[in-house]
């Protein structure tokens, strides 16, 4: 980044700074410049692979960074081992996953590796700096492209769980293996384990197919009879929020990937009804949108499977 650039910045008050990292030059080049433009931002060091960003921060080389804008595949150290290595040793550094891939296998494991948030490169660079003062604030931030692609990976694990589980598991046993609901997780950020309807996203596992009451029943009930247990006991933690059984269904159809204006055609409701209670249901999970009520639904019902 240039020193017009930086002086520009601390004369506007930088609010965080980052690290870019990328094996293509051309790549590292142009996000300084685009980056370092936002009067709030600052690009403290650019690396070329996730083992030189942990070298140089490790070093003293550069200081540590609040967003780590990082890519995917990279020779020497790819995005997910930086990604592990950084958190594991800068826990308060923030994640952002940028990349020309959405292949199935990094999805999941850059976030359990502890990434809070993963963006493709087709997007316009105002959204590139929009997601990094979003993981910034702690929260958590999914590519839409790639949200759907995690919840039909969680759905088709879900189908898979679901096969090989027994029918006799009661809903109390499943309640008691899962977690206490409300409890907002102090950080906001991704977590790596954990089945709370909590303000975390989590990000790991497999999930168990959908469940709901009434008028959501046929677009999110699973079709293995061994999960009936989890799927009530998931309608427990959600009443247990303070949901009403309208809301529930609601919940159960977002997570089925259903839009605003099927929700509404689906329980005979106008959209503006469905807004109002998305937003009533994002307040009692405290949750930041329906990308991060999704995963919950699916992992807290994976692990009452």
């Amino acid at each position: 980044m240039t020193n017009t650039t930086t002086n520009a910045n601390a004369a506007a008050g930088v609010h965080l700074s980052v690290l870019i990292v990328d094996d293509d030059p051309f790549i590292r080049e142009s996000l300084s410049l685009l980056i370092g433009m936002d009067p709030q931002i600052e690009v403290v060091g650019t690396a070329c692979h996730g083992l030189e960003a942990v070298n140089q921060l490790e070093s003293g080389g550069m200081p540590v960074p609040d967003v780590v804008l990082m890519d995917i595949r990279m020779p020497e150290c790819d995005g997910v081992e930086g990604t592990k290595r950084i958190k594991a040793l800068f826990p308060q550094t923030s994640v952002l996953i940028l990349t020309t891939f959405d292949d199935d296998e990094f999805i999941i494991e850059a976030l359990q590796s502890g990434a809070s948030g993963y963006l493709l490169k087709n997007i316009p660079p105002s959204r590139i700096i929009e997601g990094i003062k979003t993981v910034h604030s702690g929260s958590m931030l999914i590519h839409p492209d790639i949200a759907r692609k995690l919840t039909g990976m969680l759905r088709a694990d879900a189908h898979k769980a679901g096969a090989g589980a027994g029918a006799e598991q009661s809903a109390g046993d499943a309640a008691g293996r899962s977690e206490q609901l409300p409890g907002r997780a102090s950080s906001g950020r991704a977590s790596s384990d954990g089945a709370s309807f909590s303000g975390s996203a989590t990000s790991d596992g497999a999930s168990s197919g959908g469940a709901s009451s009434g008028g959501a029943s046929s677009g999110s009930a699973s079709s293995s009879s061994g999960s009936a247990a989890p799927a009530d006991s998931v309608q427990s933690k959600l009443r247990a929020a303070g949901l009403t059984p309208a809301e529930q269904n609601v919940v159960a159809l977002i997570a089925d990937g259903m839009s605003n204006k099927e929700i509404a055609q689906k329980l005979f409701l106008s959209e503006g009804t469905v807004k109002n209670y998305i937003t009533d249901i994002l307040a009692k999970l405290q949750v930041r949108d329906r990308t991060q009520l999704a995963i919950l639904y699916w992992k807290s019902y994976n692990q009452l499977g």
